[in-house]
């Protein structure tokens, strides 16, 4: 780890003033929200009453697997730019020059003006805020803009990078409300820039650094909270173990591991899963580091095979040629292959530009006790409980029974996690239950409201299809659904709908 020497005294001044304005006595519970990620005004924090409710909608709805209570999408995802300066070879949408160039044209871009529309009708109900998978969000305006509408309305973000940008202006209004992904691909400079097409793993793993050190700097309700998005394949197997220690250098505690599939007739040898042996073995070296050192590990779990050190890649369609142990012998400590020089002056800047908008943000009307949005998010909350109450007293009484009994069940039933939760908004206004996009919409906003499209009959056919004996083949095919235990798709006790204490999951 680098050594602290940053001169933080007005940074501290700045904290102090900062911690002694946020929002106290709040009329509900907030100790089981992430403490990093709670840099709310009292207008994002008036809000959350109003998504307790709509989240016991949303379980209900998702427990009968019908649209039957009003409610509104918990995830807001917005496919808002899909611009990106890497060419990753497994990227389905930067992989190839044909590929690039289609996800390079404006008409990829949001609207500053959708995502507001977006924002004023959905956010007061949504949790979190997800941006753009298929490009570099760091690198789009339109994040600034999503960033202040989600403090604005107590959103989390979750957004992801590629770490070869790092700027003042894209990051001030993510801190305290943003989960950070890295895509870091490699461990080493050879695996990490065949994999990472087009980045340079110094500058790249500086860049990440700097972020990490300026959060250590700040008020722990102000940081990012930072992950590692490893997509790993059969190029980068033997750099597994060695990415807990980038971790930990880079002070992340977290590693996402997301196996490659591609269809690439290049890279047809890349899929972790024919080299099974050498996975379990790399991945066992791996669980022990990461428990030596305190990172957290999300893999896949190993087929039940033995270890085989000595298994190698067979084919040739490859990223990157087989690496030798001579190669890795040979690799240096991470600190010599990252320039550290002024890295803390760098981040105390970062940091310093953080407090300073938080500063602005608390110092602002959205702090106000008894400002336009508190009284918004009041009127919203009213209307909710007059909405729920009229349609809660309809459910059939089959209905009632059944939502009664779910808490004590175990029998197994089909669940989607993203049907009822999630909804995807596409610049052209399109609107998609989840990320794949061979699922049918379920219309489009120049055609009608989120609200009046989230409770259509559109989605409502699809959920009671998915539920069914004839499902939409979109589905029937997906790999993201899964059997589950009856109470675990209904958590909530309809009973409480009147409550407003945060059950945040």
């Amino acid at each position: 780890m680098i050594a602290v020497r940053a001169d933080t005294s007005r940074l501290e001044r700045m904290a102090g003033d900062y911690l002694a304005l946020r929002p106290a006595n709040l009329p509900f519970d907030r100790s089981v929200l992430e403490p990093s990620l709670t840099d709310f005004t009292r207008s994002g924090w008036a809000y959350y009453p109003v998504k307790d409710l709509n989240q016991l909608a949303l379980a209900i709805n998702r427990a009968l697997g019908d649209v039957r209570m009003p409610a509104m999408p918990e995830v807001a995802s917005l496919q808002s730019a899909a611009f990106c300066n890497l060419r990753c070879p497994y990227c389905p949408t930067h992989g190839t020059d044909e590929a690039h160039a289609v996800y390079q044209a404006k008409s990829w871009t949001m609207s500053d003006d959708l995502i507001r529309q977006i924002a004023h009708d959905s956010f007061p109900f949504a949790r979190q805020i997800s941006l753009s998978g298929a490009g570099e969000n760091l690198l789009a305006r339109n994040t600034e803009v999503a960033a202040e509408l989600a403090h604005a309305y107590g959103c989390n973000l979750f957004i992801n990078s590629n770490g070869t940008v790092i700027s003042k202006r894209r990051l001030r209004h993510l801190w305290g409300a943003t989960h950070l992904r890295m895509s870091l691909d490699g461990a080493t400079p050879a695996t990490f820039e065949a994999l990472r097409r087009g980045a340079d793993f110094g500058k790249v793993m500086r860049n990440v650094r700097v972020m990490t050190r300026a959060g250590e700097l700040l008020p722990r309700s102000l940081r990012l909270q930072m992950a590692i998005n490893f997509c790993f394949c059969a190029s980068n197997l033997r750099d597994l173990p060695l990415m807990v220690d980038l971790a930990r250098f880079l002070g992340i505690p977290h590693i996402n591991g997301i196996a490659v599939e591609t269809t690439t007739p290049s890279l047809l040898d890349e899929p972790y899963a024919q080299y099974s042996g050498a996975y379990r073995h790399h991945l066992d070296r791996m669980t022990e580091r990461a428990a030596a050192l305190g990172v957290r590990l999300a893999m896949p779990s190993p087929a039940d095979v033995a270890p085989d050190p000595t298994q190698r890649p067979t084919g040739t369609r490859l990223a990157l040629p087989y690496l030798d142990d001579a190669y890795y012998a040979g690799l240096p400590p991470i600190e010599a292959m990252v320039d550290l020089s002024d890295l803390d002056e760098e981040a105390l800047d970062l940091a310093e530009d953080a407090l300073a908008t938080a500063l602005a943000r608390m110092q602002g009307p959205l702090n106000q006790e008894a400002g336009e949005a508190v009284k918004r998010a009041e009127d919203l909350r009213a209307r909710q409980m007059d909405e729920l109450g009229r349609a809660y007293t309809s459910l059939t009484p089959a209905e009632h029974t059944r939502l009664g009994g779910l808490k004590d069940s175990d029998a197994l039933v089909k669940d989607c996690s993203y049907l009822h939760r999630f909804l995807y908004y596409y610049p052209d206004g399109a609107l998609r239950p989840c990320c794949f996009e061979f699922v049918p919409d379920v219309g489009n906003l120049k055609a009608g409201s989120i609200r009046e499209l989230f409770n259509g009959p559109k989605l409502a056919t699809l959920a009671r299809r998915f539920v069914g004996d004839d499902p939409d083949p979109s589905c029937a095919a997906c790999p993201k659904w899964s059997r589950v235990p009856e109470q675990a798709i209904f958590p909530l006790d309809p009973s409480r709908r009147d409550k407003t204490a945060v059950h945040a999951g």
